[in-house]
């Protein structure tokens, strides 16, 4: 709908009257002045100087400049009430002619503006925005961007993810915020700062007005103060680039007006280390920026919650019906800080207007190689090859192919191999560990080599320092530390040429080469300061803790009192890949821990199932496994019992005579992952994924909650199924057996197609199947139940024929839920007949066997030839039976 002139009039004056109330002013509408009507008057009180009265007319024009009479017209009321005003003000929504402007050159109590150089003057909109184009054009993500590709939560490829967000920002309408997920590296950091510098050249062009704020939530605690909030923090931003730092109160009316574009980089990073209370309050702080007054955008790393699924869920309210919020420790303080902040985290059958959240894709090979072209001329002038040469002596490196998919990964490879790193790469096994070690040396390196004579640390000294500041950092919470902590951590690292005597003496000069030649920048506090990137951090961190348990065995029991970030675990897995003496500590460690030292077995368990090249021939047993993703790997003769797993990604894998059982947990994935030659999986638990994996003789067992199946082919093998999840493109073949216990209650939203499998089920599940949705082909049935509706066909021939093309060469015991026995006993005639082989009996029947154990009753003839049946059908499948169930009772 089409707002009025009217509408529109009043709305700008709206917008006029909040600016001036930003500046400290009392501001009244439609006011008479000296027998003059104005559109505002703006009032302000100044210390020794009175009373400053402003006359402000609002003009709002759709199409066309402000014309000179327009503006003598103004210029004459003006007149008339000099002695009752300090100053004049016009301003529009479009703008002036030359001609306009003239007419008041020689009355300096008169000012014409539209109404983005009025917000441009009065909130330094345009120094700042000057500043951060500038500031950005120099930085390297903008000199070498390439766009970054991604998925929208229902999966919908997005082309590129930074035009996606701006378009986004430009709907008005954001009731909630749009979230970015993405490993380390992959690029969200680049995302976020992309869409301001394109939001702010939307601006400087007249496209736009909203203006861009990037707040580094790595520092946000610094403001969970009293006095200090989300606004404080945005207002100190915004200083950063206009050097004049806006109040609390005209940061807040700017964001409730919609003028600004809230940017939250690193959810993840605020505290790599929180407790789910610490994450609640997080929320809460960041509150007052979620409510939809403007855009707001969140990265984070998808893991750092239990499930981002559950965060996507809990925050954007965007649930599927199937699954249920879970109820962890976590998320239910989570959601009571939710309820407190009026955020609504009850489950919604409806489907959201378009997608809220936004997973970032690797690069792809065209991306790669668009990145090296942009780098060319450095290419060629440090190493004076082509870009062609470049690219294959990078895909000669092991794995570098693969690194190279993360754009900031991508950064420190080039970077790399231009500071000289490219003969030692060849020839060499590869990963991001041994990257970045290569990287971090050559760059601590770097200034030694420039100016021997002139340096206070070594490199090996500055590493040192790193290793030691970053795991008091990770042990601490923290992502920032002070100049205190810094000198702290500086008297206690070992240097093995500096005494800490030489180093309390000339303490400001190693503090400068600290800062200097180390990976720190400046934090936003006086004094503060951070690693370059979160990775770097976790990178340092991983090395200490490999150091010292390389020192000490008893540096494990030490570590393995901390659950560390999923980054660090895989920093720690490359490490013991890559060196030998971190080798023996582990695999030693993982045979003669003691049984009571669940911590330390376990830490040990992590870092070796993290490496994915040492997992095999290897037993552990109740220990408790978080946080990583093992990926192209093939593990063989290894056991894993009782384990409690969470949040772990298994992908692309195989495990081949392998037993994992009676392992427990939530949020874990198995991705492209085969079972074979007899190995088993048994996972009791919640939020369980299992997508395009395969199974050849070998045992599966999922039971719990909110499960997921897609794509799953079994081949000669067994499943056990039971609680609540979601079934798609199931497939069975090859006398595959599929067992449904009593509580199997799945949503089957794709085709199941089951040939020459054997399914068995509990009569008392709730799960019927439906002819729509179900192939079952040559199969073995014991007690799978249908709807009653199945033989209600309109006649018979239909009846017979709907039966055959489900059933098609299958025997067995089928069970009707036909409880009331509803159904003419004729339909059950022409079911037996329609498929050879094939009984159909009603639920009551069960109802009557089920007494017959229970309570003694008497079977008719009927009811005992079908307990016969049972009986025969199901004697060679007695294992698959729970002790309890009448299959059991009847087969014994």
């Amino acid at each position: 709908m089409n707002e009025s002139n009217v509408e529109i009039g009043n709305k700008l004056e709206e917008r006029v009257s909040s600016v001036y109330q930003a500046l400290g002013y009392s501001v009244e509408r439609n006011h008479e002045v000296s027998g003059a009507q104005i559109d505002l008057i703006a009032v302000k009180r100044i210390a020794g100087s009175g009373m400053i009265r402003l006359a402000i007319e609002v003009k709002s024009r759709k199409g066309g400049n402000i014309t000179p009479e327009i503006v003598r017209d103004f210029k004459n009321v003006v007149s008339s009430m000099q002695d009752s005003i300090n100053s004049a003000v016009m301003v529009t929504d479009f703008g002036y002619t030359t001609a306009a402007r003239a007419v008041i050159a020689n009355m300096p109590l008169v000012k014409l503006y539209t109404i983005r150089e009025l917000e441009n003057e009065v909130f330094g909109y345009a120094e700042a925005m000057h500043h951060y184009l500038e500031h950005y054009k120099v930085e390297p993500e903008s000199q070498y961007y390439i766009p970054i590709q991604g998925w929208a939560s229902s999966r919908k490829p997005i082309s590129d993810v930074v035009t996606h967000i701006v378009q986004w920002c430009y709907k008005r309408d954001y009731p909630l915020p749009l979230l970015v997920s993405g490993d380390f590296g992959a690029g969200k950091t680049t995302v976020l700062k992309r869409v301001a510098f394109s939001v702010l050249q939307d601006r400087q062009i007249g496209k736009s007005n909203l203006f861009p704020l990037v707040l580094e939530l790595r520092h946000l605690l610094s403001y969970k103060h009293s006095q200090q909030d989300i606004f404080t923090f945005a207002a100190k931003v915004f200083s950063d680039f206009n050097g004049q730092p806006p109040s609390h109160s005209r940061i807040q009316r700017e964001y409730e007006g919609g003028k600004l574009v809230i940017l939250l980089d690193g959810f993840d990073e605020i505290n790599t280390s929180a407790t789910p209370k610490e994450k609640a309050s997080y929320i809460e702080l960041l509150a007052p920026v979620l409510s939809g007054a403007s855009p707001c955008v969140v990265t984070t790393r998808s893991t750092y919650f239990e499930s981002f699924e559950e965060m996507r869920m809990t925050l954007l309210r965007t649930g599927n019906p199937l699954r249920s919020i879970h109820r962890s420790e976590e998320t239910e303080i989570i959601r009571q800080s939710l309820h407190r902040l009026g955020v609504n985290t009850r489950q919604t059958f409806e489907i959201p207007h378009e997608d809220r959240s936004i997973s970032l894709r690797p690069l792809d090979t065209a991306q790669v190689h668009q990145y090296i072209v942009a780098r060319a001329a450095e290419i060629k002038a440090e190493l004076g090859i082509s870009i062609e040469d470049f690219e294959a002596r990078i895909y000669r490196i092991y794995s570098i192919s693969d690194l190279a998919r993360r754009p900031l990964l991508l950064r420190i490879i080039v970077d790399t191999c231009l500071l000289g790193g490219f003969a030692k790469m060849e020839g060499q096994e590869f990963n991001a560990a041994k990257l970045y070690q290569r990287y971090t040396y050559i760059s601590a390196s770097r200034d030694e080599v420039n100016r021997p004579d002139n340096q206070f640390f070594t490199a090996d000294e500055r590493l040192e320092f790193c290793a030691s500041l970053a795991i008091s950092m990770i042990k601490a919470g923290k992502v920032f530390v002070t100049k205190e902590e810094l000198l702290l951590v500086m008297s206690r690292t070992r240097f093995e040429h500096r005494t800490s005597e030489q180093v309390a003496t000339r303490l400001e000069e190693a503090l400068t080469d600290i800062q200097v030649c180390t990976f720190l920048s400046w934090g936003t506090g006086v004094s503060t300061f951070q690693f370059t990137h979160a990775s770097i951090l976790e990178f340092f961190a991983a090395k200490r803790i490999m150091q010292d348990c390389c020192e000490s065995v008893q540096a494990i029991f030490a570590y393995s009192k901390q659950i560390y970030s999923r980054a660090i675990y895989r920093f720690l897995g490359e490490f013991l890949n890559i060196d030998g003496t971190f080798q023996d500590i582990i695999i030693s460690a993982s045979a003669g821990l003691p049984k009571s030292s669940i911590a330390a077995r376990s830490f040990v368990c992590t870092i070796i199932m993290a490496s994915g090249k040492y997992w095999n021939n290897i037993s552990f047993t109740d220990v408790e496994i978080g946080n990583i993703d093992v990926e192209r790997v093939r593990i063989q003769k290894s056991n894993l019992t009782g384990a409690q797993i969470q949040a772990v990604t298994f992908a692309n894998m195989n495990f081949a005579c392998c037993k994992l059982t009676a392992c427990k947990g939530s949020s874990v994935t198995l991705r492209c992952v085969n079972f074979e030659k007899k190995s088993s999986f048994d996972f009791s638990g919640r939020d369980l994924k299992i997508i395009d994996c395969s199974a050849e003789h070998s045992d599966l067992r999922v039971t719990g909650r909110d499960w997921y199946i897609e794509g799953l082919v079994l081949r000669s093998s067994e499943i056990t199924l039971g609680g609540v999840g979601q079934l798609f493109r199931v497939q069975c073949v090859g006398r595959s057996v599929i067992h449904l216990e009593d509580d199997f209650a799945p949503i089957v939203r794709d085709s199941l197609s089951f040939e020459d499998a054997i399914i068995i089920a509990d009569w008392t599940s709730s799960f019927s199947l439906f002819a729509t949705s179900i192939s079952v082909t040559r199969c073995t049935l014991l007690l799978l139940k249908v709807p009653s509706i199945v033989l209600e066909a309109p006649d018979v021939d239909r009846l017979a024929t709907g039966l055959r093309s489900l059933f098609a060469g299958s025997h067995g015991l089928v069970i009707v839920d036909d409880m009331d026995r509803s159904v003419d006993s004729k339909r059950y005639a022409i079911a037996n007949q329609a498929v050879k082989g094939l009984q159909f009996v009603s639920i009551a029947v069960m109802r009557n066997i089920n007494n017959f154990f229970s309570s003694g009753r008497e079977l008719d003839s009927d009811e005992d030839a079908v307990l016969q049946q049972i009986r025969t059908l199901g004697a060679p499948y007695q294992r698959h039976f729970g002790t309890a169930s009448l299959l059991r009772r009847i087969c014994n």
